[in-house]
């Protein structure tokens, strides 16, 4: 036993540094002084160190969450009513609702946001139904998900009617007697150079989207215009046409439509 020890104090006293203590372990050191296998047994039980606390938000998110609420109290300044008017409302805007959840792509979008008091936000997230019926809510899986939203004063500002005439013989269009081209539709999106309208085609796409680009920005008549095409360019007859769209109307109809 003596000897033993004597052969241990030995080892010890000549140990390369960096080198497992145990005698003739040539193992890397890893923890008090000997190596991973032999610190299990003469090194005790290894302190586990405090887990670190997980940030509840990256540095970047929290500079992004800053510019968020310091837009949002710039723009509840400048305009303090709640524009949901839900059957809660207390009439004063004390935060942002979004019509689509929110997410890093549109926290920000201003298209995105209306003011809300919380009574109306609450009701928005208690009441679905209502809300996706009125605007105020859009399904986060949304096909149109990247689309800009129609703003209840762009709603307002179209006209309640337009005449609509077309020859089927030249497939020109004239929108309120003035003849619509399709130039300006083409450099958005472009299935047609001719028109058409009285069944599914190109034709009918080309015209439904040049028709919504007379009234709407283009990302918004980008989002409307297949459905403006089934419900109305192509319920008219194939031939020359005299129509009244009640446009104000119909837009209002596509935007709830699912």
């Amino acid at each position: 036993m003596t000897e033993n020890l004597t052969a241990e104090k030995e080892s010890k006293s000549t140990k390369v540094t960096g080198q497992c203590a145990f005698p003739n372990c040539k193992s890397a050191e890893d923890r008090g002084g000997y190596c991973i296998g032999h610190a299990k047994m003469f090194a005790g039980a290894k302190v586990k160190e405090p887990p670190k606390p997980i940030a509840k938000e990256s540095p970047k998110r929290a500079k992004e969450n800053r510019k968020y609420r310091k837009e949002v109290g710039k723009a509840l300044e400048s305009d303090p009513r709640c524009h949901i008017n839900s059957p809660v409302c207390t009439g004063e805007a004390e935060g942002m609702n979004h019509k689509q959840k929110r997410s890093p792509n549109n926290i920000s979008k201003k298209s995105n946001q209306e003011h809300s008091c919380n009574a109306c936000n609450n009701y928005v997230e208690a009441n679905p139904v209502w809300a996706k019926e009125n605007g105020h809510q859009v399904s986060r899986f949304a096909k149109n998900a990247d689309q800009e939203f129609l703003t209840e004063d762009q709603i307002e500002a179209l006209p309640e009617e337009i005449y609509i005439e077309g020859n089927v013989k030249t497939f020109e269009v004239v929108i309120n007697n003035n003849k619509l081209f399709p130039a300006k539709s083409l450099s958005v999106r472009r299935h047609s150079e001719t028109f058409m309208w009285g069944n599914p085609s190109v034709g009918s796409l080309q015209l439904s989207l040049a028709i919504l680009l007379e009234y709407l920005p283009a990302e918004q008549a980008l989002w409307l215009y297949k459905k403006f095409e089934k419900k109305v360019v192509c319920t008219w007859r194939f031939t020359s046409i005299e129509e009244t769209v009640t446009l104000k109307e119909t837009i209002k109809e596509l935007i709830h439509q699912k």
